[in-house]
Order: C-alpha cells, then sequence, then structure tokens
C-alpha cells in the first residue's frame, strides 16, 4: 500500500490503485507504470514488471558495469508488461493541459528539475510521475516513488500544481510528456516464465559475464565512484528481486514464493552492505569484502532459478 502525502482528495479509481501498488519494489520509472496498471487493469497488475528474472549487465564509460536498463527500452518493457499503451505525445504545458481532460499522461523527466524531489539541483537522473486534469487553471501531479536518498526521503505524493508552475518542466528538452491508455494484458503462464527464467541464468555465459562484472568493481582505481555505483547496483538489484517476489506470490501463491521472497531479503541485506561499505572508504577506512558478498549472492540465483522452475 502506498501512503500519499495528498493535498486534495482522488478520484475512486486512482485511491484503490494507490492503495494495491507497492513502491518499495520499484525504481523511478516503474513506479508510474504501475499506478496506472492497477488504474486501468486492477489490484497487482504491476507486479507482472517483475515476472522475469534476467542479469545482464553492461560495461559503462567509468569502466564499470551496470544492471540499470536504459530508459526508453526499460520504459517500454514496463509497459508492455502491464498492458498499457503510449499513445500521443505531447510538447509543453499548453498540449499537456488540453490532453490531460480527456487522458493520463505519463512524463519522463530529469529529476534535477523536479522541485518535489530530493534531488532537485543536486543529481540528474531520469524520474517518471503522472498527470491528469485538475482544473482548467491545475493539474493533479502523482508521483509515488520511495526511496531514501542521500539527500532526504523521496515520499509518494500527490498534489494540484498549477500548469503555469509546470511550465518549466514541460518545456524541458528532458522532458518527454505521453498519453497512456489501457492496452490488452499479455498472456502470462507462470510455469514457462519460471522455466524461462532458468534457462537464462543457467546459461553457461552467466557466470563469465558475472566475474566480469563483479572484477569491474574490485579492481576499479576510484573505489570511491565504484563502491557508490555498487550500491546503486544493489538497490536496483534488491528492488527487482522483490518485485519478482511479490509477482510469484501472485502467480504461485505465498508457500511456492518463499524462496524469492527470502533471496529479495538478502539482496537488500547487501544493499546494506555496500552502503556501509562506501561511508568506511569515504572515512578514509578499508571497506569490507561486500564484492564476495555479491557475487556469491548473484551467482545463488541460478539455483534458486532452478528450485522455482520444480516447484
Amino acid at each position: 500500500m502506498t501512503d500519499i502525502a495528498q493535498v486534495e482528495t482522488l478520484p475512486d479509481k486512482l485511491t484503490s490503485a494507490l492503495d494495491t501498488v507497492d513502491p518499495t519494489a520499484l525504481d523511478c520509472l516503474q513506479s508510474s507504470v504501475a499506478v496506472v496498471a492497477d488504474w486501468y487493469h486492477g489490484p497487482g497488475t504491476f507486479s507482472r514488471m517483475g515476472a522475469h528474472l534476467r542479469f545482464r549487465p553492461r560495461p559503462t564509460d567509468d569502466a564499470l558495469w551496470t544492471i540499470e536498463a536504459e530508459t526508453e527500452p526499460h520504459l517500454s518493457a514496463a509497459v508492455d508488461a502491464v498492458g498499457i499503451r503510449f499513445t500521443d505525445t505531447i510538447r509543453g504545458a499548453d498540449e499537456a493541459r488540453s490532453a490531460a481532460r480527456t487522458s493520463l499522461l505519463l512524463c519522463v523527466a530529469d529529476a534535477y528539475e523536479l522541485p518535489w524531489l530530493p534531488y532537485f539541483r543536486r543529481e540528474h537522473m531520469d524520474h517518471s510521475f503522472l498527470l491528469t486534469s485538475g482544473d482548467d487553471a491545475s493539474a493533479l501531479m502523482i508521483d509515488v516513488y520511495r526511496n531514501d536518498t542521500v539527500h532526504g526521503p523521496a515520499e509518494p505524493t500527490a498534489r494540484r500544481t498549477g500548469w503555469k508552475d509546470l511550465e518549466p518542466i514541460m518545456h524541458s528538452p528532458r522532458t518527454r510528456t505521453t498519453a497512456v491508455v489501457p492496452g490488452t494484458l499479455p498472456e502470462l503462464q507462470p510455469r514457462m516464465v519460471l522455466r524461462d527464467n532458468a534457462q537464462h541464468l543457467n546459461d553457461p555465459h552467466v557466470p563469465v559475464v558475472l566475474d566480469r562484472y563483479i572484477e569491474a568493481y574490485r579492481t576499479h582505481p576510484d573505489q570511491v565512484l565504484a563502491l557508490r555505483r555498487m550500491t546503486l547496483e544493489t538497490w536496483l538489484l534488491a528492488r527487482s528481486r522483490q518485485l519478482h517476489a511479490l509477482w510469484l506470490q501472485r502467480a504461485v501463491g505465498f508457500r511456492a514464493a518463499r524462496p524469492a521472497a527470502d533471496h529479495a531479503k538478502r539482496c537488500s541485506d547487501v544493499s546494506a552492505r555496500a552502503f556501509f561499505a562506501l561511508r568506511r572508504v569515504q572515512a578514509g577506512r578499508k571497506a569490507s569484502d561486500v564484492h564476495h558478498l555479491l557475487h556469491e549472492l548473484l551467482a545463488d540465483e541460478a539455483a534458486l532459478a532452478r528450485d522455482l522452475d520444480l516447484r
């Protein structure tokens, strides 16, 4: 359930969607898609975004690797999973005000430009929120993202915002706004999904990539940078594995999904250890061996996927 700081009475259907979405299992792009999914297709639909377990890190320009997907394919995969579609592309506040009278709008903008976030004027990253019509002068802005950041907490919120106040955001070159409508939910057979997960994570190529991934972090010359990035990596891992556990609970029941839930908890624990390791290095002390913990955690996913496939 999303405990949301709201300043207006929300539409009943939106309130119901907010009651069923778990923001602690979602990243800052999935969070808005989740609300739309449960709004259009009913409680728990959002968890379908977590059905597929994958480990596909890619190298980055700073000699590290990341499991973070690029924005456009990540967003596209999310909406496809939950049966919603993007229609019209909206440009500027005037177009948004007109479109919001009849459509729900999903915006992806630079968190650096969003004053309700702790990242405002501090960090650049893509972030999503929803807009719907409030009245002629204002929009209802919904952002259910929740995270304890180094700059302070990001809390779910719904607020009326003047269209005039939104103009700098809506006209920013970093902002992309689209209308979203219900589509057809894709067929999702749990047994086939679990078999596919097991095949992917037990591919012989995965351990090779895992070794390269961990070694890049272990040997990087700037360990403050490496551990800062590892903190993000393990946070993303923890959220994705928690989302998978939520989907599995709905698909096969709590008992059969227990190993996935336990694994998600391990991911959260390793994420906390990565943060503490970063703090130690920033203080000039030697970091604990979080690299070994992360390697062990990810290596165990092959056996976890096999186990879930056999249940």
